[in-house]
Order: C-alpha cells, then structure tokens, then sequence
C-alpha cells in the first residue's frame, strides 16, 4: 500500500512520471446528487498530484448547479465539461419496469452513454457514492490496449478451486451464509447467460477503452440488452455490463473498489490484496441504501465524508432522513450496541471464571490420586 510503502520510495521514476499524468474522469448525477458529486471531485483534487479533465454527463441538472461547480472547480481542474443527453438517447431502456426501485432511472444508465464524451483516450468512471483516497493517476499502469474495460471484481467462481479450509480473517465472508451467497451468484450468471464457472465486476468503478467502446459500440448493445431482457436484469445496467463483457475485462486490484472486501473470498482475490483494501483503500465506495450524508449511516467513513465535504460549494449537510422515527432508531442502536458490548463482556468473564474454576477442580483431583 502506498502508506506502508510510499510510491516516490519504491520507485522514484514512476512516481515522477504519475505525477504528469492527467486523467479524464466521468461521472453521472442529478440535481440530487450534485453535492455528493462534488464529494468525489474534492477527493480526487486533494489526493492528486495533478489537474485532472473532469466529464459530467447529465440529463437533469439545471444551469445554476453546472455554474455553482464549474466557479467552485475551474482553477482546480484541467477541464470541466457538461455533456447533455437527451430522453430519446436512452433508447427506451429508462421506461422499464425493473428500474422503479432507483430514484432517477435516467442516472443509472448514464454511463452506459460514455461514447458522448468528447475524447478517444481512457476514462475513468466513478459512482458518485465513492471517496478517493489515492492518486488515481496510478490506475494509468493497468491501461491494456487490446482490452474495453478494466474493474474490480465481485465474484470470480475460481475461488473454489482455493483451499478454503484455510481462510484468513479477511478471507472469511462474515455477512452472509456462504451457501446462500453461492446459489445466488449461480442463479445470476445462469439468468445472464454468462459462463458459470466466470467472474462478475461491480460497475461502480470503471476504467473504459474509449476508443475500442465506440468501435464495438458497446453503449448501444448494452441498452438494447437491457430493454429486450429486463426480466434478468436485477442489478439493471451493471447485469448488462457483464453480460456484455462475460468476465473478458482488466482485473484491477480491490483498493480500487473496496465495498467488495464484504464478498470475501467469493472475489478469489488473495489474502493480501483484500487486507490492502481494508487497511489502505485508495477509493472507498459506499454501496448500498444507506449512505454516509444520511442521519442514520453508521459507516466509519461517515467523517471522511464530511472533511471534503466541508470544501465544496454545498458545505452544509441537511440529513433528508432525519425525522422522529430515525431519531428514536438512532437512540435505539447506540443502547442496543451498549448492552451487547456489557453483556459480551460479562459473558466472557463468566466464561473465564468457569474455566479457571474447572482447571482448579481439575488439578485437585490429581493431587487427590
């Protein structure tokens, strides 16, 4: 990691070289998310050693919010570029029922419309739930040319020709029942018709080949998938995704992309690796329903959150969900914590007395004999 091990020291000349390297960086968002997109600029800018061209594609976000960032950002960045699509671009894919459960369907399916960026190089797309801890100029060292898309892997079935009887603590999965978690990955990428025995990313962190992206017009054979096969499509626009490319993708390391150290040894991803994305991730994403700008996140990096936020033009945070209801949750998980912590430790103290209480009886009934 590049705290135990920084870059200038490990090599002088790639770190001078990284230094001049100038990313071009996408991200998707709303009217709503535009403060939390402005999380995920000031992270970048604070963590890289230079000015990076920033591209935001948007269907809905007003004039006043592009002017709001682009004041805030101009002398801070290469380029900020906002890149309009229209309704009709999404190909109807954005009517689809299975899409109901995200709050702006148009957004999530953003990305998939990169090819309207106005460059033929790479660009690294990012959710707009991530906070980067890295120079992101060092994924510059992944680039393969006769590949599309690089990302971080969720579950690669090679794990299991690992011997798992010997699993580390950042080897184990300890949030799901592992049985379960395997049927599910079975049934996805049977649904998708992907190879079984493969490997699946998580889209919210992607490193695309422009240029071979348009030329196999990718964007518009992932849309059409979509529209035509929703009824598999769970996950919508990252399903897609990896039906698309069914496991033939640049592999980058779980730093990149750390929410996957939950999927464990599912990822395949060795034991060192996944300790080097808990200890020293270089972008934290924060998937799932809640987030850290949220009154009921309990996330450690809910702090994190608020130092960049604290930096962008959007620098007080009004919690959307704080109501009585959560309040009462909220008092209600602090003594729900406090009274499993008490009774941990009288249970271990129990534990302990009988254990020294049998080990006497025990000993004296050797001397006995």
């Amino acid at each position: 990691g590049t705290e135990k091990y920084p870059l200038k020291e490990v090599c002088p000349k790639l770190s001078a070289y990284i230094k001049h390297i100038i990313m071009n960086i996408l991200l998707t968002f709303d009217n709503g998310y535009a403060p939390h997109a402005a999380v995920v600029i000031e992270s970048i800018i604070l963590n890289s050693f230079q000015k990076h061209s920033f591209y935001i594609l948007y269907n809905e976000l007003t004039e006043d919010n592009q002017q709001i960032l682009y004041k805030h950002y101009k002398e801070k960045v290469n380029k900020l570029c906002f890149i309009k699509v229209e309704d009709q671009e999404f190909l109807g894919a954005d009517k689809l029922s299975t899409l109901q459960h995200i709050i702006n369907q148009k957004s999530a399916l953003l990305r998939l419309l990169v090819e309207k960026v106005p460059c033929n190089d790479w660009i690294l797309y990012l959710d707009c739930d991530v906070i980067v801890q890295d120079d992101v100029s060092k994924l510059e060292m992944y680039y393969d040319s006769t590949k599309i898309l690089g990302a971080v892997t969720e579950y690669n079935a090679a794990y299991k020709l690992r011997d798992l009887s010997k699993l580390t603590k950042y080897e184990y999965p300890t949030f799901v029942e592992p049985l379960q978690y395997e049927a599910y990955w079975y049934r996805t990428l049977q649904n998708l018709g992907m190879n079984i025995g493969g490997k699946y990313f998580c889209s919210g962190v992607m490193l695309i080949n422009l240029k071979l992206w348009r030329e196999n017009e990718i964007g518009e054979k992932i849309l059409s998938f979509i529209r035509d096969n929703s009824t598999v499509c769970f996950a919508v626009d990252q399903d897609a995704l990896n039906y698309q490319f069914n496991g033939d993708y640049i592999e980058l390391p779980p730093r990149w992309g750390n929410n996957v150290v939950l999927d464990a040894v599912f990822t395949n991803y060795s034991s060192a690796d996944l300790e080097e994305a808990v200890c020293n991730p270089a972008i934290i994403h924060i998937a799932g329903s809640i987030k850290p700008w949220m009154y009921r996140c309990s996330s450690k990096y809910k702090k994190l959150y608020y130092k960049y936020r604290k930096n962008t033009p959007w620098p007080k945070l009004i919690y959307p969900d704080k109501n009585m209801t959560n309040i009462i949750r909220g008092y209600a998980d602090i003594f729900r914590k406090l009274f499993a912590k008490v009774v941990s430790e009288k249970m271990k103290h129990t534990v302990l007395f009988f254990i020294r209480y049998e080990k006497k009886n025990y000993f004296s009934s050797i001397r006995i004999k």
